[in-house]
This record gives C-alpha cells, sequence and structure tokens, in this order.
C-alpha cells in the first residue's frame, strides 16, 4: 500500500470513528451517554474499529466517508436507515453485505471483513450489537436501537 493510500485510509478511519460520536447523538449541545458509549465501543472495541477501517477502503466510496450516501448508494445512517433496519435480525445485514457488495464485485468480500464491517454499521447506526465472533452469532440479535436521533 503506498503512503497516499495509507494516509487516505488513515483519514477515512478518523472520519468513520468522528462518525460514530456524531451518529450516537448528541443532545442541547452535551454528549449523550450514547455518544460516549459508541466513542468507547469505536476505542475499546477493535472490531468495530477493524469495521471502520474496512468500511473506509470498501465502502465510502459508493456510501460516503460519512456513511450518507452517495448517488446509487443509500445512506447508512439516520432515520431511514434506522427504520429500514430496526426490528430486523443482524444477519439479514450480514447477508445483504455479503451477497450483493461491492456493487462492481457482489460476493467477493471475506466473511470476517463483512462481519466487521457490519458491526461497524450498526454501532455507527445508533443500535446496541454485543460482540460476535462469527456471522452466525448474529441470527440470535434483533436490532433494537439503543436510543432514538
Amino acid at each position: 500500500m503506498s503512503t497516499r493510500q495509507r494516509a487516505v485510509v488513515a483519514a477515512a478511519t478518523w472520519m468513520c470513528a468522528a462518525t460514530v460520536i456524531l451518529i450516537a447523538g448528541c443532545t442541547s449541545g452535551e454528549k449523550s451517554a450514547v455518544a460516549a458509549s459508541a466513542s468507547s465501543a469505536t476505542q475499546t472495541n477493535p472490531q468495530i474499529a477493524q469495521g471502520a477501517e474496512r468500511f473506509a477502503v470498501r465502502c465510502a466510496r459508493c456510501h460516503g466517508p460519512l456513511m450518507e450516501g452517495i448517488e446509487h448508494a443509500p445512506p447508512l445512517k439516520g432515520e431511514a436507515f434506522q427504520a429500514e433496519w430496526n426490528g430486523k435480525k443482524a444477519r439479514e445485514l450480514y447477508k445483504r453485505i455479503i451477497s450483493t457488495m461491492p456493487q462492481d464485485d457482489p460476493g467477493s468480500l471475506p466473511e470476517q471483513e463483512v462481519l466487521v464491517i457490519t458491526e461497524f454499521i450498526l454501532s455507527a447506526g445508533n443500535f446496541v450489537l454485543p460482540p460476535v465472533s462469527k456471522a452466525n452469532d448474529l441470527n440470535a440479535i434483533t436490532l433494537e436501537m439503543s436510543k432514538p436521533l
């Protein structure tokens, strides 16, 4: 990986980590407990941190570095994202990613990479997700927002 590519990955990773904090929510200008826990999760959960890095490399070119969505790729944050996934099994998002992404080479991402990307997206989307070690763990998790934005 070139120096320029490393710099881009580092910058995108930082932006994604900052997004986790922002998406988690702030009220009345004060950092909420949810924002603090999301920031803490990114710093202490290596899988979420790894997911942020992999998202920056694999997903940000279409979904945007701040997960805002670009052209045909939907946003992976905000009310519409939360409404679509709230109440569903976490495995459904994993299944969509592993079978349809990236758009130019569907199904080419390794299982473990999709797992950490899924964890990162859900964490950034304000969903509570316990640590998981394999995709089958996601079958037992029904997505519930930790706190409405």
